[in-house]
């Protein structure tokens, strides 16, 4: 991976895709993957990590270089007990810098229609609360006040909310307020090991 990201330019990459199923951390430098997106000058449109072991921060870091990302997917749930300490991006940091704001015109992720995570199960700490208050923000019924104010704002919708544990039961109650979303035309899966509750 290092040396693709140092010696190649892609400008006409649309997709990434790392996937690691290594026995130690994958190897991961936010600096470099910075500078080959910003070298390559290209339109990433999809993003998918799956058990790639780099902090919130990090994370955060390389969205705010890819503001036409539309689809994101973070799957840890591979990443079990075979590193001491595996690092997951998925925080209330995260979900937190993943709130939409009506009143500032800077977004994270300003164009996202899709977002699929599965933590895994050392993420016992998922902030239920702040996961469903970025979902919240990123939606605008269609037709709505805000729908069009979002839109001159470059702002797009979500689409497609899902969000899987396969370590815990989801307590439906909490996310509650996301089958309000899902009537309105959001499709939103929260799923444990008592199934679908969303």
């Amino acid at each position: 991976m290092k040396m693709v990201l140092l010696s190649f330019a892609l400008p006409s990459l649309r997709a990434i895709v790392l996937e690691s199923d290594r026995i130690e951390p994958y190897p991961w430098s936010t600096e470099n993957f910075i500078s080959f997106i910003s070298r390559s000058s290209c339109v990433i449109s999809t993003l998918t990590l799956r058990s790639v072991s780099l902090s919130d921060s990090d994370l955060i870091a390389v969205l705010r270089v890819m503001p036409s990302l539309l689809h994101l997917e973070i799957d840890d749930k591979i990443m079990s007990g075979v590193y001491n300490t595996p690092r997951s991006p998925i925080t209330s940091y995260l979900m937190l810098s993943l709130i939409q704001h009506e009143l500032t015109l800077i977004s994270l992720v300003p164009k996202l229609h899709t977002l699929h995570l599965d933590p895994n199960y050392r993420t016992r700490t998922f902030d239920n609360s702040a996961f469903v208050r970025m979902v919240e923000s990123q939606w605008f019924r269609p037709g709505s006040d805000l729908s069009v104010t979002m839109s001159a704002m470059g702002r797009d919708c979500i689409r497609s909310v899902v969000l899987k544990f396969n370590w815990r039961e989801v307590d439906a109650e909490v996310y509650k307020p996301l089958r309000v979303l899902d009537k309105e035309g959001l499709r939103v899966v929260v799923a444990g090991t008592n199934g679908i509750q969303v």
